[in-house]
């Protein structure tokens, strides 16, 4: 991942260039294909993705057991980084709605 694509991310935007490159070395690249869950809600927050190609579903189950998509996200969008931040457990269900690739922290 360019660090110009982790300098999108607002918790990201000030590291300068050595930060910005120790970081990148941390993320491993990540294949899901379309259908395949990420995380559910409840899991450890032990992660956060950076989408490279693709798309992710963000969703909750509603009162009625169906899903609700609260997002969509593709190319150049992150997620989960609330969950590694507070230490708490995923609030969603983050399913890949195509092949996806994605770095992860």
């Amino acid at each position: 991942m360019k660090i110009e694509a982790l300098r999108s991310v607002p918790l990201f935007r000030e590291l300068d260039d050595h930060g910005a490159l120790e970081l990148s070395h941390l993320l491993a690249v990540h294949e899901a294909e379309a259908g395949s869950a990420l995380f559910h809600r409840g899991d450890p927050g032990n992660a956060m993705y950076f989408i490279e190609t693709g798309r992710i579903r963000i969703s909750v189950k509603d009162a009625d057991g169906h899903d609700a998509t609260l997002a969509e996200l593709g190319k150049g969008e992150f997620f989960g980084e609330m969950a590694i931040l507070d230490g708490q457990s995923r609030s969603a269900d983050a399913v890949a709605i195509k092949r996806t690739c994605l770095a992860v922290l």
